[in-house]
């Protein structure tokens, strides 16, 4: 595999440990079915805390000696794909420590090896979850798991891509990242709107919400914004960034299991306190009976654009836009002026 390849095939691996850990924090079906292929099924788990940034450390590995047999400490270090932390009612927390592969993947030396080691050298750590249990979890392909079987059965458990692909999409091609299996346009819009309406409906009533296309045509765009300052901006999303809804550390990818909830518990994390702050409030009853309105908007599958209205640009309409090309109109959000 060349440079390019070996990038393509990391990035992707990447994707994928991050979509697993959104799912763990955010949907409770997939975290309860996973959770019932472990040793853990039955100890009630809540997720706690996750990294998918490859968590690693030096930590003592036993090696047997070459030249005289015995078993010898070295220290080495390494690293865990995507590390998650869960509380239980009865007992101290517990982790999953989960390796995850691609199809045409392989270990490197001793790796499977060193997964018991480290989780081992990290029991009781804060850093890592102060968790008192573990169980190590190769998720993988079947290809992979029946061509790497020995290394892989040395792992506590063992979940296949596919079973995975279930629950989540992304993981139908092995991470190879087709067209077909990223999540579309449309899903990307409508989390972000619903997010929107969350954050109204949680504590910022007063917030706008203005989706447009861009003057190009070419990207649709929404902004959320304290009424009447068009240019403080709460958040932004441009559709040219594709799948990338948030940025900051980490940038946050849409996948299948991006609730609106999780999108807009982030987005009021990472806004600018102060313009953020302007926002705050009860919504009014006419911004609720509004958001009614919109919800079912989105439910019959329509996407809003202000500025999009053919008898006059600047009336206060929002069009609607199908997946037939049809065009509607609805009203827009109380409060709403088209900026001049």
């Amino acid at each position: 595999m060349n440079e390019s390849g070996e990038d393509m095939a990391k990035s992707n691996e990447k994707r994928l440990d991050k979509c697993i850990e959104q799912a763990f924090q955010s949907n409770p079906e997939f975290t309860t079915w996973f959770l019932s292929r472990t040793g853990f099924a039955n100890d009630a788990g809540v997720y706690r805390w996750s990294r998918s940034d490859n968590p690693w450390s030096t930590h003592p590995q036993e090696t047997i000696d070459p030249a005289t047999g015995e078993p010898v400490v070295k220290y080495v270090q390494s690293e865990t794909d995507i590390l998650v932390v869960f509380s239980r009612p009865n007992s101290g927390p517990f982790a999953l420590h989960i390796e995850n592969k691609l199809e045409n993947g392989s270990f490197t030396s001793g790796q499977p090896e060193r997964y018991k080691s480290r989780v081992t050298y990290w029991l009781n750590n804060p850093k890592y979850g102060a968790y008192v249990d573990f169980e190590t979890v190769l998720i993988a392909p079947h290809v992979f798991f029946e061509k790497h079987r020995i290394d892989g059965e040395k792992f506590d458990r063992y979940v296949s891509h596919e079973d995975i692909a279930k629950y989540l999409p992304e993981f139908r091609t092995s991470g190879r990242g087709t067209d077909d299996d990223r999540v579309n346009f449309k899903i990307v819009a409508q989390t972000i709107l619903r997010a929107g309406i969350w954050l109204i409906r949680h504590g910022y009533g007063r917030l706008m919400i203005l989706p447009y296309a861009a003057p190009s045509g070419l990207y649709w765009r929404c902004a959320f914004h304290p009424p009447e300052c068009f240019d403080e901006d709460v958040y932004r999303y441009t559709s040219g960034t594709k799948q990338m809804v948030l940025r900051g550390d980490p940038d946050i990818v849409m996948s299948s299991t991006m609730t609106p909830q999780a999108l807009a518990e982030l987005i009021a994390e990472r806004a600018p306190r102060d313009v953020l702050a302007l926002c705050e409030g009860k919504a009014s009853q006419a911004a609720l009976d509004w958001l009614q309105q919109f919800e079912k908007v989105l439910d019959e599958g329509y996407i809003p654009e202000a500025f999009n209205n053919d008898d006059d640009p600047a009336a206060e309409r929002w069009a609607l836009l199908g997946d037939d090309d049809s065009v509607g109109k609805m009203a827009s959000q109380p409060g709403y002026r088209v900026p001049s």
